[in-house]
């Protein structure tokens, strides 16, 4: 090698390389708050990391020492995890080879199975939850059945479908329930409204709906509970929460520990939440210790969907060891992805941009530093030729690990894309299902109403032997109870009450129909039909009490009178937007 020839290229490269060092020493920190978007979902981390610079620095100092010791007791859990997974495997072979000669005893046999996925496989809670469903509805014990609900509402919360777990909690009978079950189905209900809360951003809306369902669902079953009980402090502690009453959050929790048995799947989750409320308000060393309590439970239990090492990320973050705060978000990132929970998922995603984000700005400028001290130090030993191969060699490794950075930032976000897109259509799904039960259940009111004035009519009539006009009176409420039934043109009109201008828009002008207030034609009524989700011609049908082939006719006859061809017909169909009024 003709080092003399090396010399010009060394000297740029020192030149640069002193260059951005001077650059470092005077810039000071990096600029991480520049690098993190506005999204609402970091604003949590950002205000936790503001609350922590604010500390005076002895107590960080402190504070950075003992959340560093409460670290590594869960680095050395997490390098077990395998062994308490294969633990849990033994334990579902063991119930998968349980023998069963009843009904009852698979159900058992269900409900033990789903207790072990619920925490570790999303599909395997979902293939044992139908199933318990299924046993449940061939048993006639009502608790059973409610029972059955609660499970598959928890699993779909599980993975995020929330209006699956709303339909799930609600499709059911609780009349006949016992009044302790009555308290857990509300529970359920709560629950759910409770991670609706912070999964969509109601903070952002007034008024906040979740909260709202929440403080109703605790006025419904207040009455049912005992003085002192677990379920009211349970539920006011979660309410605080959501309110971001941190505090009072936490006194409700301690009370909670105290009626419950440690170790028991609801002293787990308080300890957890307690962790919660404690980061909340800036205790960040008794937050890190609770959470990882929680989090050590269920590591031992073989879970891949405890909730606490996203937050425990978020907190190690806070405090400035980015390496581990890396290395946590990324497992639970993993974990998310083993169990197939995209509300895991998503919550995961929140946090991990930034994390990465700010490593790979801290690797970079470690690096940098690196380098620079390594070609002093070979100028001085006259090896600057070796240094700039080494150099080069270390940038390429780098600039490797950035590239993998950008390649998963890209599909974290490709992802989340998909994610916001399917939970819009489940947010326009609800509102359909909400509007509409919302008039059959005023039509049940009317109706049962109705029938009370009919009986004490019959009544009187039977004892004054009045029989000639009972039929006469029978027919007049027959007929005012059929009005109360809802319409389907009323209905349709209820979301869409611009559909005919919208639906007239999509055809020739000579083909456009008249419509009257408040009625559709049955052409329009077959078409919004098809919008809301009603696609095949036999259910259309049923639901007008037309001929399979009358609606054959009445829909090739609107395509061919539309303006477009038959598939952008109904994608411009499928842009007339729901418009709920109530």
């Amino acid at each position: 090698m003709k080092l003399s020839l090396q010399y010009p290229v060394i000297l740029k490269t020192l030149t640069l390389l002193v260059m951005v060092m001077v650059l470092s020493c005077t810039t000071g920190k990096p600029d991480y708050e520049g690098m993190v978007t506005e999204r609402q979902s970091e604003l949590y981390v950002r205000q936790f990391k503001t609350m922590f610079d604010s500390f005076p620095e002895s107590r960080k100092v402190q504070l950075a020492e003992s959340v560093k010791r409460y670290s590594a007791r869960l680095d050395a859990l997490l390098d077990s995890a395998k062994y308490y997974k294969e633990e849990k495997r033994r334990r579902i072979a063991d119930i998968k080879n349980r023998p069963v000669t009843s009904d009852a005893g698979l159900l058992a046999k269900y409900i033990d199975l789903y207790g072990e996925y619920i925490v570790s496989s999303f599909d395997s809670s979902f293939v044992y939850a139908h199933k318990i469903r299924e046993i449940a509805s061939r048993m006639s014990d009502p608790d059973i059945k409610a029972q059955a609900a609660i499970l598959l509402s928890n699993m779909y919360i599980q993975g995020g479908y929330f209006r699956e777990a709303d339909q799930a909690i609600y499709d059911f009978d609780e009349g006949a329930c016992s009044d302790s079950m009555k308290i857990q189905v509300g529970i359920a209900r709560f629950n759910l409204e409770y991670e609706n809360c912070f999964f969509f951003a109601w903070r952002l809306y007034s008024p906040n709906v979740a909260r709202q369902n929440m403080l109703r669902i605790y006025d419904e079953i207040f009455p049912l509970l005992l003085d002192d009980s677990y379920e009211i402090y349970y539920m006011k502690m979660l309410m605080a929460f959501s309110n971001h009453e941190y505090k009072q959050s936490e006194n409700y929790g301690n009370i909670i520990l105290t009626k419950t048995a440690k170790g028991s799947p609801e002293y787990i989750k308080t300890i957890g939440d307690i962790g919660f409320s404690k980061m909340g308000y800036g205790e960040f060393a008794d937050a890190m210790r609770y959470m990882i309590e929680e989090a050590q439970y269920g590591i031992r239990s073989g879970s891949t969907n405890y909730y606490s090492l996203r937050k425990i990320a978020e907190l190690v973050y806070v405090m400035g060891d980015l390496a581990r705060a890396a290395k946590y978000i990324g497992f639970a990132m993993d974990n998310a992805t083993e169990f197939n929970s995209k509300y895991r998922i998503i919550e995961s995603s929140k946090s991990y941009p930034i994390i990465t984000m700010q490593l790979r700005s801290k690797i970079e400028r470690d690096r940098t530093k690196a380098y620079i001290l390594s070609f002093v130090m070979l100028l001085a030993l006259v090896l600057l030729a070796l240094s700039t191969l080494y150099i080069i060699k270390q940038r390429r490794k780098v600039y490797a690990q950035a590239q993998e950075l950008n390649l998963r930032n890209r599909r974290l976000e490709a992802k989340n894309k998909e994610i916001e897109e399917a939970n819009r259509n489940l947010k326009d799904n609800r509102g359909v299902t909400s509007v509409l039960v919302g008039k059959m259940m005023s039509g049940i009111a009317t109706r049962r109403e109705l029938i009370d004035q009919m009986k004490k009519e019959l009544s009187v009539k039977i004892k004054a032997k009045q029989y000639d006009s009972l039929s006469i009176m029978v027919e007049k409420y027959t007929k005012e109870i059929a009005s109360t039934y809802l319409d389907v043109d009323e209905v349709l009109l209820a979301f869409f009450p611009n559909f005919a201008k919208q639906f007239n828009a999509l055809l020739r002008e000579d083909c456009r129909f008249e419509v009257k207030p408040g009625s559709l034609p049955i052409e329009m009524r077959i078409f919004a039909l098809w919008r809301i989700g009603v696609r095949k011609n036999e259910s259309i049908a049923n639901c007008l009490q037309y001929s399979l082939n009358t609606i054959k006719s009445y829909k090739t006859r609107v395509l061919n009178a539309s303006l477009y061809g038959k598939e952008e017909f109904y994608d411009r169909l499928m842009q007339i937007a729901i418009d709920i009024t109530e």
